[in-house]
């Protein structure tokens, strides 16, 4: 949601007093005027705690720009590098190859060659960047998608999407996807302390090989997927699905959830 110039500008200065009073706050911690030191800290976390209270999220720079990416190709790659930022990704319009909303800072990176759409989302390296990033891709073109970040979410809603292969990963985050509905599909999704939720309609088959680590815990609320030997699992369709999935999943904590 698109918040008012004044309301995103509060917000912003509430973001730098508060990160100001942190870091002033931890230097006298460290030299041992611990009473001043720790009343800062305390306070920025209430200056923070105002600046997601009025913007609906952590804000810190300008609102997101948007981008749309034409031409005609056949194939498409998404590479995204999200760093602090949450991510969506779903489906724009066969008029366009793609539409992202990004920033404040940097740009997306956009080339065709021989009929393949190269789409790249950044986070600038050393600036703050906490904002919901999101990209729509068209329908009509055949995917390959590679997101990384490092924490926030990263929600991947690819049940219209035509693609051949998706790998997501994320260090302290949360993955949800919801698989595609069409064609056959490769994914690996890895995570080292975070949740990654996967979504399987009906009319999707799949084959999950999951890797837990000694805290992590796989949790099965789809009742069409069983597991059919130790840290596999699968949809007795799978042969006849319309939409087939090959997942690998390894986490070192946290939850894998199915539903």
């Amino acid at each position: 949601m698109r918040k008012s110039k004044f309301t995103r500008q509060v917000t912003q200065a509430f973001w730098w007093i508060g990160l100001v009073m942190m870091i002033v706050g931890i230097a006298l911690a460290v030299l041992r005027f611990r009473f001043p030191g720790f009343m800062l800290i305390g306070g920025s976390f209430v200056v923070l705690g105002l600046n997601t209270l009025m913007g609906g999220d952590l804000i810190a720079g300008p609102e997101p720009r948007s981008f749309t990416a034409r031409g005609a190709v056949v194939r498409g790659r998404l590479e995204a590098r999200t760093g602090l930022c949450d991510l969506v990704v779903g489906k724009c319009g066969s008029d366009r190859v793609a539409t992202t909303h990004y920033g404040p800072l940097g740009k997306p990176g956009f080339e065709v060659r021989d009929g393949v759409a190269y789409l790249r989302l950044a986070q600038a390296a050393f600036q703050p960047n906490v904002t919901r990033w999101q990209a729509d891709l068209a329908t009509n073109v055949l995917w390959d998608v590679e997101a990384r970040s490092f924490i926030g979410e990263m929600l991947l809603d690819l049940s219209d999407l035509r693609l051949e292969e998706v790998i997501a990963g994320t260090t302290l985050g949360y993955i949800h996807v919801t698989c595609p509905t069409r064609g056959y599909v490769r994914m690996s999704l890895t995570s080292v302390c975070g949740e990654i939720e996967i979504k399987v309609p009906p009319q999707v088959g799949v084959k999950i090989v999951i890797k837990p680590g000694a805290l992590a815990t796989v949790i099965n609320r789809n009742e069409r997927i069983t597991l059919v030997k130790r840290n596999r699992y699968a949809t007795p369709d799978f042969d006849t699905a319309s939409g087939q999935v090959e997942m690998h999943i390894r986490v070192a904590a946290g939850d894998v959830i199915l539903v």
